[in-house]
């Protein structure tokens, strides 16, 4: 039987750190819709940038971000490169990080967006040498100020040209996300680790 994905296990760790959720404060409940697009990065110092990676999870020191990679970007100048090791650091076997609002945010407290005008989470994403697998996801973030919804897609083999991956959004809630996006990967689908490039990560 084929084991759990990567978002399944986050799922069962996520639910079983047992915070209890507590109903979202009016005053964030009734946050007005962004405006689409809406992007997680485009630049390393762009302004229009709305998340930060600083939600590292499972065997978090096998792995190194830059943000401002000058390795052939997609656009502009910069893209983010992800560098995994695949050691057991943790001895968790996997590893994600959070693009969180605000910084750190676990959902101890409110700073999430309404996104319920988005339709989808464009991606675009490359491996070093092709063949690399990890998952991608939006929300999941629990405690008094939870996501809204969750929904992922993965595992996915990227190539070592730049392609478009899609989250869909349709059906999904969105109306309050701190969460704004997840990378993920295993050691079993990357038993020799993986160099990883991501650009242009904007909800459309």
């Amino acid at each position: 039987m084929r084991q759990r994905t990567i978002f399944n296990l986050l799922i069962v760790i996520l639910i079983g750190i047992g915070i209890q959720h507590i109903p979202l404060q009016q005053a964030f409940a009734e946050k007005p819709p962004e405006s689409i697009p809406f992007a997680v990065y485009t630049e390393s110092t762009s302004r229009n940038n709305h998340f930060v990676p600083s939600g590292w999870m499972g065997d978090y020191d096998a792995i190194s971000i830059s943000q401002d990679c000058k390795d052939d970007p997609r656009s502009g100048a910069t893209c983010i490169k992800i560098i995994y090791t695949a050691e057991l650091t943790q001895g968790a076997g996997w590893v994600g990080v959070f693009w969180q609002n605000p910084e750190n945010n676990w959902g101890t407290k409110g700073g999430g967006f309404n996104l319920s005008n988005a339709k989808r989470l464009s991606i675009w994403a490359r491996g070093a040498k092709g063949g690399e697998k990890m998952e991608f996801k939006v929300g999941g973030i629990t405690g008094a100020y939870p996501d809204s919804d969750m929904i992922g897609i993965g595992p996915l083999e990227l190539t070592d040209e730049w392609a478009e991956y899609v989250v869909g959004l349709e059906g999904v809630d969105m109306s309050y996300v701190s969460g704004g996006f997840v990378w993920a990967a295993s050691r079993m689908d990357n038993p020799d680790g993986a160099v990883i490039y991501m650009d242009d990560i904007i909800y459309e």
